[in-house]
């Protein structure tokens, strides 16, 4: 038997195609044509080719995708593309589907969407040059007019994004106002909530009413992957017997800290950040620009991403070190290296959705009234839906006090703790 091979490799500074990755092409080709391509004489925009590999909540190669690109970079506004904004589903709209799952024991389920965007409805007139290795004639005449979308263009997201939602709407679901990649369909005492985050579809319901509603969509889009909830946007998401979910990116915060670890340094701590990161911050004001070779941007970006997804721990820290991404210094970076030991002791902090509670939202918030350096209040707030942290934040108030009224704010409280006994 043939070994297959499945990685892409170069020879004499040119890519070779292996068999795994040429086999790809050959299917996404066949996609391709299905969209009805008409070929005709005109000039066209550039392509190119893409490869990738999807990965499962392991790290596990789950399968290899090629796509065929359009140079999105070459189109120009008012001509051909006009209006780009696609929404996705927020995080905290992500959260609040899991922790109504858990409470209301309703089963979660994923499915992707195979070729979104060549499904999308083109409303420009669009030229293409014909694929290479797939020429119709002569190439140098025949050009393809594009008549759906394609993964490249600028529009695509956008035009997908609307063919979705008119599907889920034409098919009785509310889309909600506060996140319009919420869908809700109620029928008698069965409810489906949808959330999308562009070809991918989560699902929150119960029995035939869920079951019919998967069918219909898996049949009208052709989607031949899907399941449980697990995997979804870098977040594991484990549904117990009992309904309650667990939520974890720890492969993530693992992935992320071999990524770094040259920059990182020996030994953790227990802190986000050190309990004197305000006065060190005042030292840094008098620092040079850090010179060094250190990802500043590329890491605080990372740990931004897992504080958004399940880690309100590093809401502060990530915070204070955002703000010096134009020109840190010294300081700085060594705060973000204290961010990244600290991860490294505590790598597997999860949120876990009980199944208990009642479907009420209670939120705290707190401030520390002008006590930050720059007289500033730094304010704080997190919310719970029954029993499961859905949302949480950390910053700087815009408000800037000066000295005395930093004085009168300290009065001020000192005064009502004593009214208040």
């Amino acid at each position: 038997m043939k070994k297959q091979l499945i990685v892409r490799k170069k020879k004499n500074g040119k890519k070779q195609w292996t068999r795994k990755w040429i086999q790809l092409n050959q299917q996404k080709h066949t996609k391709f044509k299905k969209f009805q391509l008409k070929i005709l004489k005109k000039e066209p925009s550039k392509i190119d080719g893409f490869t990738q590999k999807k990965l499962d909540k392991n790290g596990n190669i789950k399968k290899y995708k090629a796509r065929l690109v359009a140079k999105g970079f070459t189109q120009k506004y008012g001509i051909d593309f006009v209006e780009t904004f696609a929404p996705v589903a927020k995080f905290k709209s992500i959260r609040v589907l899991a922790a109504l799952a858990a409470m209301l024991k309703l089963n979660a389920f994923q499915d992707d969407i195979p070729t979104a965007f060549l499904k999308g409805n083109l409303k420009e007139t669009i030229w293409m040059e014909q694929p290479k290795g797939y020429e119709v004639g002569n190439p140098e005449e025949n050009k393809c007019l594009l008549q759906k979308t394609l993964y490249g263009l600028k529009q695509s997201p956008r035009e997908w994004n609307e063919v979705l939602s008119n599907y889920l709407i034409s098919n009785n679901f509310i889309q909600s106002k506060a996140d319009p990649c919420i869908f809700i369909q109620r029928k008698n005492q069965e409810i489906i909530f949808v959330g999308i985050y562009v070809d991918d579809i989560i699902t929150i319901g119960k029995g035939k009413f869920v079951e019919e509603f998967r069918s219909k969509i898996q049949k009208y889009f052709g989607i031949t992957e899907g399941g449980n909830l697990e995997w979804y946007l870098g977040i594991s998401f484990s549904q117990q017997n009992d309904y309650s979910i667990i939520l974890d990116q720890t492969q993530y915060v693992k992935q992320k800290l071999e990524e770094f670890q040259e920059f990182i340094g020996k030994g953790g701590v227990s802190t986000p950040l050190p309990i004197n990161y305000q006065k060190l911050l005042q030292i840094a004001e008098n620092e040079e620009i850090d010179k060094s070779n250190f990802p500043y941007r590329n890491i605080v970006g990372s740990l931004m991403y897992a504080m958004l997804g399940t880690r309100p721990d590093l809401a502060t820290a990530v915070s204070v070190a955002s703000k010096y991404l134009d020109k840190p210094k010294p300081t700085h970076v060594k705060l973000v290296q204290h961010i990244l030991k600290y991860l490294q002791v505590n790598q597997n902090y999860k949120l876990n959705f009980q199944n208990y509670g009642s479907v009420i939202l209670t939120g705290f918030a707190d401030a520390g009234y002008a006590n930050d350096d720059n007289y500033k209040s730094r304010s704080g707030f997190c919310f719970l839906l029954g029993n499961s942290l859905i949302s949480w934040y950390s910053g700087n108030n815009r408000l800037w006090h000066s000295r005395q009224q930093k004085r009168n704010i300290t009065q001020q409280s000192q005064q009502r703790m004593k009214e208040f006994g």
